[in-house]
C-alpha cells in the first residue's frame, strides 16, 4: 500500500520548483511568505529543540520584541523589524484564535482604522 515512492518524490520536486519559480520571480514576496510561515510556527512551537533551523531565531526576535526598552519609538532596528512582520501577518491573519504575538490587537488596531476611514468617506461624500 501507500503512494509509490516516485511519485511522492515528483510531487515533492515539483513543490520545490514551483517555490523556486516564485522567489525568481518576486524574492521579496517569497521572503515575507517564508518569513509569514516561521512566524505563525514559532508562535505556535513549544519545542525547546525544534528542529526547524530558524524557529529559534524566530522566538529570540520574539521575546527581543517583548522585552526590549528601547523599542520602535528609541530606534530599535530589531524591534522595528519583528513590527513589521505581526503588522503584515495581522493584516492576512484570518484565525479567530491566533498563536501570533499581539496579532489579536493589531487586528483590531486596523479595523478600527477602515472604519474611521470608512466613516472619513461618508462625511466627506455629504
Amino acid at each position: 500500500g501507500g503512494a509509490h515512492p516516485l511519485t511522492i518524490k515528483i510531487g515533492r520536486d515539483l513543490r520545490k520548483s514551483r517555490a523556486t519559480l516564485r522567489a525568481r520571480e518576486d524574492p521579496r514576496a517569497e521572503s515575507i511568505r517564508l518569513h509569514m510561515r516561521l512566524l505563525k510556527h514559532a508562535s505556535a512551537c513549544r519545542d525547546a529543540n525544534c528542529p526547524s533551523a530558524n524557529c529559534r531565531k524566530m522566538k529570540d526576535l520574539m521575546r527581543h520584541g517583548a522585552t526590549c526598552t528601547t523599542r520602535v519609538q528609541g530606534g530599535c532596528a530589531i524591534c522595528r523589524r519583528i513590527w513589521a512582520l505581526l503588522q503584515i501577518h495581522a493584516r492576512q491573519c484570518t484565525r479567530g484564535s491566533c498563536p501570533v504575538p499581539k496579532c489579536a490587537s493589531l487586528k483590531a488596531q486596523l479595523a478600527q482604522m477602515q472604519h474611521q476611514g470608512a466613516e472619513g468617506e461618508t462625511t466627506t461624500a455629504s
